[in-house]
């Protein structure tokens, strides 16, 4: 199994000392390969894309966009399939390997000669964005030093702009700013808790000697969603499963059984573009991992690893955290949701009953 490894803000120049985080174009959780641009960075003079020297899988941000961070800090944390740790930027901005400077290109899309009469202080992705979308820049506030405008002062502003025949968005800005809230939904919330799984380790134990093959935690993970969400069983719950490198879809109500939602589980499909709430489960000895939520789904949930507790009653122990935007879900319904979720895990009879 490929080292989790810390994916470093690069030096894109020889007198680059920070750079900002202006995108990240892969969410925690997803696969990329070799070549994918993984995440731009700006400085005051030039935006590169990182790509990725190798396939693997991004595993989870440790910066913020708009943040600014050191040269050699860590910004996210990745799995290579080749083993490599060093981002990779982009030709144009990468230093020759004698150590001189890679000559700075006079013409560039996100980089345009300054205009001597131009009194708008803006980063080179900032002015691309803009122009992408149509946006004047004199109309913004830059949130930068000295007022300078930075992408995500662009990305807010394309956001909360009136929709109008005159102000619509180009394809290409549409899919960036499709990519950003993917990414970073606005007023994101967490809730997180400490599920005692030992009840349900021993039914699996159990469960497993009478069967071809055991079920898969995330079939359990799945139908205690299906059961918090709907209480009628009437109201069908749309949930994301992580398959492969897609997020697919699946359909259940509370009166499936879990070999049910096992067997649906084993043919999902990817399609669909949203629903309830994404799932996203790793293993080993992560205890937390912070979702993020992807684009047209209400909710993601994030599930650590199960873990030997000793000196206590529980013998296994998992984190759930709930990501929810709190502009659109009350913070007394994610507590509740992300309760019942819990409740029904630690006593898998009641999750299993029909």
């Amino acid at each position: 199994m490929t080292e989790v490894v810390d994916l470093l803000m690069p030096k894109l120049g020889l007198t680059m000392t920070e750079g900002t985080v202006a995108r990240w174009l892969t969410a925690p959780g997803a696969r990329f390969a070799a070549g994918d641009a993984i995440v731009v960075i700006e400085t005051d003079k030039i935006a590169n894309e990182v790509e990725a020297p190798s396939a693997g899988e991004l595993v989870t941000l440790l910066s913020s966009e708009g943040e600014v961070v050191p040269v050699g800090a860590p910004i996210a944390r990745w799995r290579l399939d080749g083993g490599e740790s060093a981002a990779r930027p982009s030709p144009a901005s990468a230093p020759h390997a004698d150590g001189s400077p890679a000559p700075r290109p006079t013409m560039r899309a996100d980089a345009p000669a300054p205009d001597p009469a131009e009194r708008i202080i803006a980063t080179p992705y900032a002015r691309r964005l803009a122009r992408e979308a149509s946006l004047d820049l004199a109309d913004l506030s830059g949130s930068g030093p000295r007022g300078r405008i930075k992408a995500v002062d662009v990305l807010h502003a394309l956001e909360t702009r009136p929709a109008t025949p005159n102000a619509a968005p180009t394809t290409t800005a549409m899919q960036r700013m499709e990519a950003a809230r993917a990414v970073h939904p606005a007023s994101v919330s967490l809730a997180t808790v400490d599920v005692d799984v030992s009840a349900l380790h021993a039914l699996d134990a159990r469960l497993a000697g009478s069967r071809d093959r055991p079920f898969e935690r995330r079939a359990y993970l799945a139908l205690a969603c299906i059961k918090a969400l709907d209480t009628d069983g009437d109201a069908p719950v749309r949930l994301g499963i992580r398959a492969s490198e897609y997020l697919a879809t699946l359909d259940g109500t509370a009166r499936d059984t879990l070999s049910a939602i096992a067997a649906r589980m084993a043919h999902v499909q990817p399609g669909g573009t949203g629903g309830d709430v994404a799932i996203f489960a790793v293993d080993g000895r992560t205890r937390l991992l912070a979702p993020t939520i992807p684009h047209g789904w209400r909710m993601a949930l994030g599930v650590g690893g199960v873990r030997a507790v000793r000196g206590k009653d529980a013998t296994h122990e998992m984190t759930l955290a709930l990501a929810y935007d709190a502009a659109s879900i009350d913070h007394a319904f994610a507590a509740e949701l992300l309760d019942r979720i819990a409740a029904l895990l630690e006593e898998p009879l009641h999750l299993l009953a029909g």
